[in-house]
C-alpha cells in the first residue's frame, strides 16, 4: 500500500512463484485470481499486470492472465551475478528508449547497482516511469493476455499526467494535449465529462 501510494505500480508475479505452465487450469485460475484480488483490495487499482515467474507462459496462461503479460527488453541477470558493478554496467549498456529492465529487488546488489546507474541514465535523458505509464505515453492500448516486452518510439510521445493532486484548470482545456480527442468523443457521445461543465482530462 505504501509503495502504491508513492507512485509505484503493483503487479502480479503469481502467488507462490510456481511455473505457471505446470499448473492445472483450476490451480492457475486460483493462483492468479487470488493474487490480483489481494492487490486490488490493498491498492484499489483496477488493472493488474502479470509478470509470469521464469517468463513461462502458454495459451492457457494468456487466457487466464486477467491483464497484460509483461516481459522485458533488458535482462540484467542480477540474480545470477549479484554484483553491483555488473548490474550497473548491464543497465547502462543495454538501456534503450521504451525499454523495460528486469531486476529483482530481493538482492541488495540489484538495488545498489540500479541506484548507481541512475545518474548516468538521467544524464543521457532517460526518464523512469511505471510500465503502464510507459505504454500510455507511447499510445499503446494494452490487452489482457497479450505479451509486451517494450514500448519503442513509433512517433507517439505523450506528456506526463499532472500528478500534483490539483484539479485540472478547465479554462485552459484547449491547451491540453488531448483537446481535439476530447472534443471528438464528447461530440460523438462516446464519453461524458465529470459534470456538465467539466471534463477532468487528467482523471
Amino acid at each position: 500500500k505504501r509503495a502504491y501510494s508513492e507512485g509505484h505500480q503493483i503487479a502480479s508475479h503469481s502467488w507462490n512463484h510456481a511455473k505457471l505452465t505446470s499448473l492445472s487450469t483450476e490451480a492457475l485460475q486460483n493462483d492468479l485470481n487470488c493474487t490480483a484480488g489481494v492487490i486490488r483490495n490493498i491498492t484499489g487499482q483496477k488493472d493488474v499486470y502479470l509478470r509470469p515467474p521464469y517468463g513461462s507462459y502458454n495459451d492457457t496462461v494468456r487466457a487466464y492472465a486477467g491483464g497484460p503479460i509483461i516481459f522485458w527488453s533488458v535482462d540484467t541477470l542480477d540474480w545470477k551475478y549479484r554484483n553491483v558493478e555488473t548490474v550497473k554496467q548491464t543497465i547502462l549498456d543495454q538501456a534503450e528508449d521504451g525499454g523495460i529492465i528486469l531486476l529483482h529487488d530481493i538482492h541488495p546488489t540489484s538495488v545498489d547497482g540500479f541506484i548507481a546507474s541512475l545518474g548516468e541514465l538521467k544524464a543521457r535523458g532517460y526518464e523512469l516511469v511505471t510500465v503502464s505509464e510507459l505504454f500510455r505515453r507511447r499510445g499503446v492500448v494494452v490487452e489482457n493476455g497479450s505479451v509486451y516486452i517494450s514500448a519503442p518510439n513509433r512517433g507517439i510521445n505523450l506528456p506526463p499526467l499532472n500528478y500534483d493532486g490539483k484539479e485540472y484548470d478547465e479554462s485552459k482545456l484547449d491547451e491540453h494535449w488531448a483537446y481535439e480527442a476530447i472534443c471528438f468523443v464528447r461530440k460523438k457521445g462516446l464519453l461524458e465529462g465529470t459534470s456538465e461543465t467539466e471534463f477532468s482530462p487528467d482523471k
